[in-house]
């Protein structure tokens, strides 16, 4: 037995591994696939003849020849082959990418048993996202197998690639994706870019291939490709409309594209079509004279011999509400981040009514400065600049916002920071704290109200004029990357290349986060200390540990929860470096978004007290409704034990009742939600106050429809460049129908089995070590028998 385990024996045996490559087909199958080419050019029925199998080898050669010419190529063609063609692509797009991929090649194989002989196969639609597929549904072309429901036209109503390849990624693990097939007509229409997912695939080394369907030649039609209205305004403002009219095949018509309020035209505007593929943006305006849902028309004239006749109009429900945030921004000098934010709330954002305060303004030598007025809600709306602050308790109540900048002890005196404190813990506002080299917050006591409301601590220094380091970058923390303040995209990977792809900063505060503060982003230094990476995980805790205090030591944009109210930290005074290249739209939505955090949403019907809304205007069949409604006392506190029930009704008859709850560490705040609408059109909503003396009701209404916006059909010619964008980020290829075999081993390394080799050590095995344990007890059971133990 010493002498086993002094040499060290070892069993060895091979087992069979399978190496698993999958790659996703994705077939478009959104509305605009359900289209029918009738104006193919001959080079397209060519090659669509090669897939066929219908051209001989001297034809499929001239094919091959870039001078050929494709006219005389397609008339060669024998009447019954050209008839066979014709039939082919005289279908719709999605049953000829179906077709493409089910139905014999010209080798007498279908494509998809040739890939699926190399590679295991992910079946998918797409649309506005992503759906399994079978292989029967493929067979059949993606066609209903009745009337198309609800759910189904609100998934053919737009065609999102970065949804679907998105999904892609969560349903076939990194290591087992081989690479994506997608057969489209290349018509994305969804808001985020492809570019940045793309970027994902080409990083795994997993490629998009493409072949795009349908005839490139354009048909006769004037259609609405997109109109792009705001889903709600205020009272008094005008409400503007962009609608993006496209028309193919009508060089010198002329269309009058009209607005309608309800049934009155109340713009109409008369356009020339100057060329064969002519898009024009115009831009129609009204001002609506009541509160409440108003709806709104944009309607292009339909000439006589259109292909559609049904893209030529698209409803718009706007909702009309005096409900404005009121916000007070106040600082010691315009600083840029003053100064932008004034441009903001003063002119950009409507739904603010802005009470700005420089405690220190500039002045022109030899003039006295102007008296001005103190900060007050109550002032007319357009009348911002202010002369101090607000007067009294009640008039710091009315304010929802507080917004301070780099003030000092002498401006935030402990009389003021009583008053914001009193706002923000018991009323319930937000409170903004942009930090600054001067005083904020490093020059007040750590007893002090303010301090005590800061989500952060400053390190000790003699001053703050420079940051801790020459420069950084801004990253989010895994808590910022979801969080509603930091979303700047609906696509992940969007969101993470807007925040990563901001110029780097040069000063921030060296603050340290507090205790159960949230962290929302840190300050990356250039080429200086970085997060540890967890090498032993017999050190997790130590190293979470670290992450945390390193985080903590670097954090600039820290949040909150303080009484009812919240609180946003900022280490740094350069949000408007958000409008790096982008002008103002990454700006303002960050700032809107840090108001909708901080307040909850804004409710468009009732009044002071009691108001109700849902948390959109428009629904699609899958969206669940959420209702909320908010209740206040006298003082502006929020209620905390009010009864209220939601009806919905459509057409007059009841739908549907739920009580609404409290929302948990809320100002007031009841919400609850609605089950998806399955049914399109309009509802009506009333919110009842049960508790009350007399029964309070609030009424409103939303629409549920199966695309908010007319982009499927707006656009209706492929194209091509999409899809050369995803694979010339990926390393893949786009390929016409004729050349499809091409992709058969465009994947790389396909699925197989590989030997691998185990070696199992006997000389330490536990069955050798009981044996030997064995052995021993027997031997001194021999011994002690025998008498010589």
């Amino acid at each position: 037995m010493t002498a086993l385990i002094l040499m060290q024996p070892v069993l060895v045996r091979s087992t069979d591994k399978r190496i698993t490559r999958r790659v996703a087909v994705l077939v478009d199958g959104s509305a605009s696939m359900r289209f029918t080419d009738r104006q193919w050019t001959p080079l397209e029925r060519v090659q669509w003849a090669a897939h066929a199998g219908v051209l001989d080898a001297e034809r499929q050669a001239a094919l091959t020849n870039a001078a050929t010419d494709a006219g005389k190529l397609w008339e060669s063609l024998p009447e019954a082959a050209r008839a066979k063609v014709s039939a082919l692509c005289e279908t719709t797009r999605v049953a000829l990418a179906c077709a493409l991929l089910m139905q014999p090649a010209a080798d007498g194989t279908p494509f998809l048993a040739t890939l699926g002989g190399r590679y295991d196969l992910d079946l998918f639609a797409v649309g506005r996202g992503l759906a399994r597929a079978t292989e029967n549904e493929l067979r059949a072309g993606l066609a209903p197998t009745g009337t198309l429901s609800f759910a189904e036209r609100h998934f053919q109503g737009a065609t999102d690639l970065t949804a679907a390849l998105e999904g892609v990624l969560k349903e076939i693990p990194s290591e087992h994706l081989a690479g994506v097939l997608l057969v489209s007509d290349g018509l994305h229409n969804a808001d985020t870019s492809v570019l940045p997912v793309t970027r994902r695939f080409g990083a795994q080394g997993a490629p998009i291939c493409g072949v795009m369907v349908g005839g490139t030649r354009l048909p006769f039609d004037v259609a609405l490709a997109d109109v792009a209205a705001p889903e709600s305004v205020f009272l008094g403002d005008r409400v503007r409309m962009v609608a993006s009219v496209r028309a193919t095949g009508a060089a010198g018509r002329t269309i009058k594209v009209s607005l309608l309020c309800e049934t009155n035209v109340v713009e109409e505007q008369e356009w020339k079509i100057a060329s064969d593929d002519w898009q024009r943006e115009i831009r129609l305006a009204h001002e609506p004279t009541t509160n409440g849902v108003v709806r709104y028309t944009v309607r292009a004239e339909t000439l006589d011999g259109e292909l559609f006749a049904d893209n030529n109009a698209w409803r718009a429900d706007v909702a009309v509400s005096d409900d404005r945030i009121n916000v007070l921004l106040v600082d010691h000098a315009p600083r840029w981040e003053f100064r932008y934010l004034r441009n903001l709330f003063f002119g950009r954002d409507k739904s603010v009514h802005l009470q700005s305060w420089l405690a220190h303004p500039d002045q022109v030598s030899g003039t006295a400065p102007a008296a001005l007025l103190p900060a007050s809600a109550g002032r007319k709306f357009g009348d911002a600049e202010s002369g101090g602050w607000p007067n009294g308790r009640e008039e710091w109540r009315a304010f929802d916002v507080i917004i301070l900048g780099d003030l000092d002890v002498q401006t935030l005196t402990p009389q003021v920071q009583e008053e914001i404190r009193a706002c923000v813990v018991d009323r319930g506002a937000l409170l903004v704290l942009i930090g600054g080299p001067r005083a904020m917050p490093h020059a007040f006591a750590p007893d002090s109200p303010l301090a005590a409301l800061a989500p952060f601590t400053v390190r000790a220094q003699t001053e703050y004029w420079q940051g801790p380091e020459a420069a950084y970058r801004l990253r989010l923390t895994p808590a910022g990357q979801g969080h509603p303040v930091m979303v700047q995209s609906g696509s992940l990977s969007e969101n993470e290349e807007v925040w990563t792809s901001l110029p780097p900063f040069d000063w921030r505060l060296p603050v340290t986060a507090k205790p159960g503060a949230e962290i929302l982003a840190v300050a990356l230094p250039e080429g200086g200390e970085r997060e540890q990476v967890l090498t032993d995980v017999r050190q997790a805790a130590e190293h979470l540990e670290a992450v945390m205090q390193h985080r903590a030591r670097h954090a600039l944009i820290v949040s909150q929860r303080v009484g009812r109210g919240k609180v946003l930290g900022l280490a740094f005074d350069r949000t408007w470096r958000l409008r790096y290249r982008t002008g103002d739209t990454r700006h303002h939505r960050f700032w809107g978004q840090v108001m909708r955090w901080g307040l909850g949403e804004r409710l468009r019907a009732g009044n002071d007290r009691f108001r109700a809304g849902t948390d959109r205007l428009v629904y699609g069949p899958e969206d669940p409704v959420t209702v909320m409604a908010r209740v206040l006392n006298e003082d502006y506190s929020g209620v905390a034990d009010a009864r209220l029930e939601a009806v919905l009704r459509s057409g007059g008859a009841d739908v549907t009742r739920v009580t609404l709850a409290p929302r948990a560490e809320s100002h007031g705040f009841y919400e609850a939600t609605l089950p998806p609408q399955t049914q399109a059109g309009a509802f009506d909503l009333e919110v009842v106050r049960l508790d009350a003396v007399m029964p309070e009701r609030v009424e409103t209404s939303f629409l549920v429809t199966a695309s908010r916006r007319p982009i499927e059909m707006g656009t209706v010619r492929p194209s091509r460049d999409t899809l050369e964008a995803l694979a010339k980020g990926t390393g893949g290829r786009v390929v016409t129908p004729d050349r499809l075999a091409e992709l058969a081993e465009a994947f790389g390394e396909g699925r197989g089995t590989v030997q691998e080799r185990r070696e199992i050590a006997l000389w330490n095995h536990p069955l050798v070590l009981l044996l030997l344990a064995l052995l021993l007890t027997a031997e001194w059971l021999l011994r002690k028998k025998g008498g010589l133990a």
